[in-house]
């Protein structure tokens, strides 16, 4: 996820820290990120979501399917539901079992032990007011807005967890393979999600409402699952893959009202495109789509529809310390389907390969637009405010800090300090390219990075990970 202004960043979490440490209770956290036999027991393979949203009172009502394979026999098994939306019932065999609910965790009881290596599903029913503009600026939960007299919706959740608003097994390390979305929403808004539309249904007792059917058919991580309500237009456009040697389809929507600002604003999403497939192979997810949408809140790197926020003309590229005709949001939000959405890691703790890679991937495209200096610029202006604490967190743990917000600058300054300890660019793009293709839509960690640099290197950087990563 994008973060605009760094120092602001680090203000806020200084400010914050007294909150972390003394408000938040460490088992909630544990719950949150650890990975105990109650998670490990199962794999989830596909999640068929229903959901209301009703923006009139900022209210949604669902229900969850949840496939899963069992990888032990077990009797209990641990989903997650933020405490403030209420469960109704959970479903197994078309009949209610037993739950119990431990802050934000939910404990899944059978009625008998379930076999291992067998798939099951639940189906898990809840409703409430979703906590809103929530944490860190107030940039995650549900965003409510208002355009030309209509209503705006969107979600925001990336560390604060997907759980924030539907229920799942929400740990970095399972991702569904893939998923159905099904969105109840006001019949007179544009609904934007992630994947293909399959269909429209209109409500055989409610003419105010439509249901939009979306199917994703590649793995996905449940905080990148998403929507977008509003009276939305759409630019279609035509992408070429000089990789594939096909042509395929891109949209980019943008609110009403605001087409100038938009065309100009997405004029560069090809190039950035073609960029990415260049160094990092083709992109990932052709099968369901790609598009960028404007947004009610700052970037995000929502598979297949990534958020980018406010497409005003005055770009806030403030860590870059040069002036640039597009927007940061905007590029760094496309890196991420490579680094983020494709190649994922197991656990918060390793999230700078999302946040590192994909700004780091920015200043990559300014190195062969604009020249060596203007890199060097930027290398140097991002040192200048970087403060070289450890890019790795703590595993286990998820309190919704992306590790102090020094994993997309502190990301930089190592894979800068990487690629200069190589020595050789030939060797250092294709150790990057390499894992791409290796952990094409597969989780990783950092360890596993540190490996291929060794394959690709024939030397040790163990211990020049040792001092500069954890």
């Amino acid at each position: 996820m994008y973060k605009f202004i760094f120092v602001i960043f680090s203000i806020f979490y200084f400010f914050n820290s007294s909150y972390t440490q003394s408000s938040k209770n460490i088992k909630a956290v544990e719950l949150r990120g650890a990975l105990r036999f109650e998670r490990t027991c199962f794999d989830v393979y596909y999640y068929d979501l229903f959901l209301k949203i009703i923006p009139e009172i900022k209210y949604i009502d669902g229900h969850n399917k949840i496939y899963f394979k069992t990888k032990d026999s077990t009797s209990k098994i641990q989903i997650d539901l933020y405490q403030n939306l209420q469960i109704s019932k959970i479903l197994f065999n078309n009949k209610p079992i037993d739950f119990t609910r431990e802050f934000d965790a939910v404990w899944v009881t059978f009625p008998e032990q379930l076999q291992k290596n067998e798939s099951y599903f639940i189906d898990v029913y809840y409703e409430g007011y979703p906590k809103s503009d929530y944490r860190d600026y107030g940039r995650y939960g549900f965003h409510w807005g208002k355009n030309e007299g209509k209503d705006l919706v969107g979600i925001a959740c990336e560390s604060v967890g997907a759980s924030l608003w539907w229920p799942n097994k929400d740990h970095l390390s399972d991702k569904p393979d893939s998923m159905r979305l099904h969105w109840k929403v006001p019949s007179d808004l544009v609904c934007i999600s992630n994947g293909n539309l399959e269909k429209v249904t209109k409500s055989t007792y409610d003419s105010t409402f439509f249901t939009h059917h979306y199917l994703i058919k590649n793995p996905i991580n449940n905080y990148c699952v998403t929507l977008y309500l509003g009276n939305y237009k759409e630019i279609k456009d035509n992408y070429y893959s000089k990789i594939t040697k096909k042509t395929y389809p891109i949209s980019y929507f943008y609110y009403n009202g605001s087409e100038d600002q938009a065309l100009s604003y997405f004029r560069f999403t090809k190039l950035f495109l073609a960029f990415f497939e260049e160094i990092y192979g083709e992109y990932p997810f052709w099968d369901d789509k790609f598009s960028v949408v404007q947004s009610n809140y700052p970037g995000m790197e929502h598979q297949g529809c990534l958020a980018i926020g406010n497409i005003s003309l005055n770009y806030n590229n403030s860590y870059y310390g040069l002036i640039l005709d597009y927007s940061s949001t905007l590029i760094h939000e496309i890196a991420h389907e490579w680094w983020g959405n494709s190649v994922s890691v197991n656990d918060m703790a390793d999230i700078w390969m999302h946040e590192g890679f994909a700004t780091y991937s920015e200043i990559l495209f300014v190195e062969k637009i604009y020249g060596k200096s203007k890199y060097t610029q930027m290398i140097n202006f991002i040192k200048a405010k970087s403060n070289f604490d450890s890019l790795v967190g703590k595993r286990d743990i998820n309190d919704g800090i992306i590790n102090d917000g020094n994993v997309y600058m502190n990301g930089v300054v190592f894979l800068d300090k990487l690629r200069k300890k190589i020595g050789k660019d030939a060797v250092f793009f294709d150790i990057l390219k390499s894992f791409q293709a290796k952990f094409h839509k597969k989780n990783i960690n950092t360890n596993d990075f540190l490996i291929m640099v060794n394959e690709k290197t024939g030397k040790n950087f163990t211990a020049f990970f040792n001092s500069e990563v954890y």
